[in-house]
């Protein structure tokens, strides 16, 4: 009985390399924009936990030093406007007194220093921090207002939504993954204590 030889073994044909190669430049396509999509979510979550971190502290830094003056005080304003929180949450405040007893963070008239200092209300790592600013996961700096008439966020649905006009109130802002605050299609991509219904009344 004749057995057939078997040829030589076959090799791939131009399509279906062709085939196989679009297979795997489409997956690692769907990888990389799975990857970016993470680390987008990852910086938001921690810009998140930032802005949440950072209004515990104001809240503290109201009950415990709020006599007169309920938030950090607005020394700087626009982009530098996180120097504020720097200055009264991240560093030793000197604490002053005042008649019947009142205490304050900062000096106003009529006061006199205890000569105490307490020790910071919040703790960040230092790759939070350059020179004085407090900056978001994409290496822009936080925002922050102190409240009153003059708010730079009313009009902002998120923001007339839950604080009603004209309220004394905070916010601290990210401008998020896309400089000043909106995507390519114009979507409102900022983090806030106001989209989150966090403010403090």
């Amino acid at each position: 009985m004749k057995t057939r030889r078997a040829g030589p073994p076959r090799g791939f044909t131009l399509v279906e390399l062709l085939i196989v190669i679009t297979i795997i430049a489409l997956l690692l396509v769907w990888l990389i924009v799975a990857v970016a999509a993470a680390g987008q979510q990852a910086k938001n979550a921690n810009t998140q936990a930032l802005i949440d971190k950072l209004k515990a502290g104001v809240v503290r830094y109201q009950q415990t030093y709020g006599s007169g003056r309920d938030y950090p005080p607005m020394v700087q304003t626009g982009a530098s406007s996180s120097m504020n929180l720097d200055r009264c949450l991240l560093r030793n405040v000197r604490i002053w007194k005042a008649f019947a007893g009142v205490t304050a963070a900062l000096q106003m008239p009529g006061m006199d220093p205890m000569g105490e200092e307490m020790p910071p209300l919040v703790r960040l790592e230092e790759s939070s921090r350059r020179s004085g600013l407090i900056l978001d996961f994409w290496d822009r700096p936080i925002l922050y207002f102190g409240g009153g008439s003059s708010d730079p966020f009313t009009g902002n649905r998120f923001h007339d939504a839950v604080i009603p006009s004209g309220q004394y109130h905070f916010d601290i802002v990210s401008e998020g993954p896309y400089a000043g605050g909106l995507d390519p299609d114009g979507k409102d991509c900022r983090i806030a204590t106001f989209k989150n219904k966090s403010e403090v009344q």
